[in-house]
């Protein structure tokens, strides 16, 4: 068992947050004012059986023991660890920054090494031949093939094993880079007998492997052999699992070579799979990644809008591709992004258009629409950027009013342009709180502008991943006249501050027109009623009914709290 699960066996999430936050038994759960936001009504709860808690108002997050402590004591996952370790009574082995780095190296060098193992085995070798055929079926030619340095990992318990420890790796080392599988007969080889693709993160690096089967299975292994003891029906997929270096949720195939492309064309088109990927660059679509069968991440969409803020989702046509489309669309949408889904034809995957026919996929792409929430706020933000506009330029301060007129999705970019250019917003800049900032990549840069004046130091705090990120908001294009800056920068904090509460509006509507569905609107609405006037609910209130009501009276509160926010132009009031 590896600490993060023990640490969830010996504590109680009720405990933990207990100690900091006032909570109160709601039925089966607990309920309290949230820690991460002011509020009048309760809107946080924790569920004992989970083990987990929810904002339902303005922060609209949650998440596991591990996600509190690290947003109540503004930690990063390492440090909650150890945190909670220690309250956990915990031992963890203590390794220096050094030695955590050279280990990681290894684990790279690992996965480079069976790269070139696998990509022999594939090109070089009899063995080779049915993936090479099984490619060429899917239309991908030798040249790709070797450009994704696509693979072949031999059918055998201990191939990959036994050549890398002849390369001076130790079989510790290629069980944690998920090289190997453990049972309790031994080690044996995760990959065998399939195609496989390196899956390399932005950089570069090869963080992990996904594969596909050949065959079912081409015999058997010895009997009474570590082999036997972990045979299985041989999965058709097979990826890397969690290692320090490999987590699925934080890379996109194909973003190392299709991060200029994605520049250039100002778009990025985000499919399911590698074929998906490697089809589309051998026919000039050089902007297009895959999020692996999984609905789109905080971090990805965080990586893409390093890149561009325009983003298309092109997930198949099934059920499960259209879960992971709104979801997917949901997470771009509320960190800003500007996001379309692209129809599919029954029955096709962009794989199969794609080698089909090109300038279809092209048209598909450029005919992407957004889903109807999108649509309607769009249409609503369209309207009120061209009204201001007008009352900008009617004011003759069309330079100060462009910068701050830009949509949602930049106004924390502009808001830390600002401050990175005129170091008299410091002040300001001070009282904000880092939940202003919903992209985690410009609340990491607010966070190590807030602890730094020298711009050296701050790029030297920052991780190598947001260099590109911070160069890109230091060469926006600023009004020189710094007497308009703190202007400009008020404008854009109130901008982001109203984009928020009308997301947290949106978000309770939704939630409480589904739930009008299974309840009824007058049950809905008493029970608002008893916890608006009378403060609380009844002890025994199911947790479908007690949530809702803290949802729709939540909803009330933002909505009051909306027109305390000036729109641009008007007063802020004392």
């Amino acid at each position: 068992m590896n600490p993060s699960e023990e640490i969830k066996q010996r504590l109680d999430i009720v405990d933990v947050i207990g100690e900091t936050v006032s909570l109160h038994k709601a039925g089966r759960n607990y309920k309290a004012l949230c820690p991460f936001h002011t509020e009048k009504t309760p809107s946080f709860f924790v569920f004992p059986d989970r083990q987990s808690w929810h904002c339902f108002g303005a922060c609209s997050t949650g998440g596991d023991i591990f996600a509190f402590v690290m947003k109540k004591n503004d930690l990063d996952f390492s440090g909650a660890l150890r945190l909670l370790a220690e309250r956990a009574g915990i031992t963890l082995r203590q390794k220096t920054i050094a030695v955590e780095k050279k280990e990681r190296e290894r684990l790279w060098l690992a996965n480079e090494a069976a790269v070139t193992f696998f990509q022999h085995a594939l090109l070089n070798s009899q063995a080779g031949e049915p993936a090479l055929n099984y490619l060429a079926m899917r239309g991908i030619d030798r040249e790709t093939a070797e450009d994704f340095q696509l693979g072949y990992s031999p059918d055998s318990w201990d191939a990959l094993r036994e050549h890398l420890k002849g390369r001076g790796f130790g079989e510790a080392e290629l069980l944690q880079a998920g090289l190997l599988v453990e049972s309790e007969h031994g080690l044996y080889d995760r990959f065998r007998n399939r195609v496989v693709f390196p899956i390399r993160d932005e950089r570069g690096r090869v963080a992990g492997f996904g594969s596909r089967s050949l065959v079912v299975a081409t015999h058997d292994p010895p009997e009474g052999t570590a082999q036997a003891a972990s045979s299985d029906d041989s999965p058709k997929y097979v990826n890397t699992p969690q290692t320090p270096i490999f987590d699925k949720g934080n890379i996109l195939y194909g973003l190392d070579r299709a991060k200029e492309h994605i520049r250039r064309s100002d778009l990025a088109v985000v499919v399911e799979g590698y074929m998906d990927v490697i089809a589309a660059h051998q026919h000039e679509n050089g902007n297009v990644v895959a999020s692996m069968g999984t609905a789109l991440t905080e971090r990805q969409v965080n990586l893409l809008r390093q890149l561009t803020e325009n983003l298309v989702l092109a997930f198949d046509p099934d059920e499960a591709g259209r879960t992971a489309s709104e979801r997917g669309t949901r997470v771009a949408y509320e960190l800003g992004a500007n996001i379309r889904v692209l129809q599919l034809p029954a029955g096709q995957d962009p794989d199969q258009i794609i080698r089909i026919s090109p300038q279809e996929w092209r048209s598909l792409v450029a005919e992407a629409k957004p889903l109807r929430m999108i649509e309607r706020t769009t249409e609503t933000v369209s309207r009120t950027t061209a009204r201001r506009s007008r009352d900008v330029g009617s004011t003759g301060n069309q330079g100060t009013g462009r910068e701050a007129m830009i949509d949602s999705g930049k106004g924390e970019e502009l808001c830390l342009a600002l401050l990175l250019r005129y170091p008299e917003l410091r002040p300001q800049g001070l009282a904000l709180r880092d939940d202003l900032f919903v992209a985690i990549p410009n609340r990491q840069l607010f966070q190590a502008w807030r602890e730094t004046n020298e711009a050296e130091a701050l790029r030297a705090s920052l991780p190598e991943e947001l260099y590109e990120h911070l160069d890109r908001i230091v060469s926006k294009d600023l009004s020189p006249h710094s007497a308009q800056a703190e202007k400009s920068f008020t404008s854009c904090i109130r901008q982001i501050e109203r984009r928020k509460l009308k997301e947290a509006k949106t978000a309770s509507s939704n939630a409480i027109a589904e739930t009008e569905k299974d309840l009824g609107a007058a049950r809905l609405a008493r029970s608002a009623h008893q916890l608006l006037y009378e403060g609380d609910l009844p002890e025994d209130l199911p947790e479908d009914e007690a949530l809702p009501a803290s949802i729709v009276v939540r909803g009330m509160e933002t909505g009051r709290e909306m027109h305390t926010v000036p729109r641009e132009g008007q007063p802020k009031e004392d």
